[in-house]
């Protein structure tokens, strides 16, 4: 039996929470989809409209929530996971600020009784530490970064 590494464990980490938003964003615009669809004319009509424009919109916020939700799902399973000596897209990069995964924008995530900060790899953090090796450090606005190790 092979032991996962933490960058692996991380990663179904990840892939389950976005599985669980997409699937709660989905819940949500069907229920209300449903209301939209079981709302009945009432002897107000001005008040039955606007509720149904305001259904209607957020039901579009939730469809752009979903696709963006899907995007990043999308990109997270697009991940490399291979080792490597420089940061790429994928790595879980230790530092003196604690650790941080360039994958994916989910931000702090408790993980193993640790905090893990997931970023993007097109943020401008994540853009400061590409090509970096062990040992390199970094200023990002103000603050020292030093990477302790690279996964």
């Amino acid at each position: 039996m092979t032991d996962t590494s933490l960058k692996e464990r991380l990663f179904l980490h990840c892939k389950n929470l976005m599985e669980e938003k997409v699937q709660s964003l989905k819940v949500t615009l069907s229920h209300i989809t449903e209301s939209a669809n079981n709302e009945t004319k009432s002897s107000a009509g001005d008040k039955h409209e606007t509720a149904r424009a305001m259904m209607q919109l957020e039901q579009e916020k939730l469809s752009r929530q979903i696709n963006e939700a899907l995007q990043v799902q999308s990109d997270l399973l697009a991940l490399q996971l291979n080792a490597a000596t420089t940061v790429i897209k994928g790595s879980l990069i230790s530092t003196n600020r604690g650790q941080i995964f360039i994958a994916v924008a989910l931000g702090k995530i408790e993980f193993e009784k640790n905090t893990v900060i997931a970023i993007s790899d097109k943020s401008p953090l994540a853009l400061k530490f590409m090509g970096l090796k062990e040992g390199a450090s970094i200023d990002f606005n103000g603050v020292d970064y030093h990477i302790t190790s690279i996964q």
